[in-house]
């Protein structure tokens, strides 16, 4: 057992969405959740720009004590996990790319086309491919960087005309020549446009990360006996690097609103 603290991390208001699934399958753990609203997108920015932020904002999360680093973002996952391993190897890492890509084995038939949005980093890094590539499954998959929707979502522009046609942009190609019936969010700001999608595409299935990271994030602490020990009682802090007035809404809009609140500056 280890009562050290579980930091959730992301470039925004994305991980949100999966802190209130890791919440809820491990009420006992003490969280301190952290967005770099200050330096977001991350999913433009080279390898380089990543892991040095991530430097930082783990130094400050390694201070306050934690024991588990959940990285509630597709671009830190498919960028930045050696960096983690090498600097602090006694932490260990969640990142959400292999349990979203588990959870589309699991829903998506064999030979079924099966297309994923992501960060154009993500996907440039080739990790969303390799993972696909390890499955004891055949699908065909199609992938797409979409630069500008986490930063329309970050704004909070998460339906309407605006987000509609950026999504047109991001997925009739798909959608209409690719054939796709499935879709993997890949970015975790992307549920928060989830009904905007379903509106324009209902005939598409749509894989989210968030259920899949919270039970993968909980077998990782149990398999290394680090978790708390506690059915419930577990707390909660939330940190940005800026607070944004999107990023306040939508922690209000998900429950956190009785959480510690603090901008820090890295």
């Amino acid at each position: 057992m280890n009562n050290k603290a579980i930091a959730v991390v992301d470039s925004g208001v994305g991980g949100l969405v999966c802190l209130k699934a890791i919440r809820k399958a491990l009420p006992g753990e003490d969280i301190i959740y952290f967005g770099d609203t200050a330096n977001m997108p991350y999913g433009t920015k080279s390898q380089e720009e990543v892991c040095a932020l991530a430097d930082k904002f783990t130094s400050f999360l390694y201070a306050h004590g934690i024991k588990m680093i959940i990285l509630a973002c597709g671009t830190l996952s498919s960028t930045a996990i050696p960096f983690f391993y090498k600097n602090y190897p006694e932490l260990l890492v969640q990142g959400v790319i292999d349990p979203v890509v588990s959870a589309a084995a699991r829903q998506c038939d064999e030979d079924s086309n099966v297309g994923v949005i992501a960060t154009p980093r993500s996907i440039e890094s080739d990790a969303y491919a390799q993972s696909f590539e390890r499955l004891r499954k055949h699908l065909n998959v199609f992938y797409r960087g979409c630069p500008e929707l986490s930063v329309y979502i970050e704004k909070g522009i998460t339906e309407g005309p605006e987000m509609e046609e950026l999504l047109h942009g991001y997925l009739d190609e798909m959608v209409y020549e690719d054939k796709i019936e499935s879709l993997v969010l890949g970015c975790t700001h992307y549920p928060l446009v989830s009904g905007c999608i379903n509106k324009l595409y209902p005939q598409l299935k749509l894989i989210e990360p968030s259920e899949a990271l919270a039970k993968n994030a909980k077998v990782l602490l149990t398999v290394h006996g680090m978790d708390s020990g506690k059915d419930d009682g577990g707390t909660l802090c939330i940190y940005a690097s800026k607070k944004t007035d999107g990023f306040i809404k939508m922690a209000d809009s998900l429950g956190f609103g009785d959480a510690l609140f603090e901008e820090v500056t890295l």
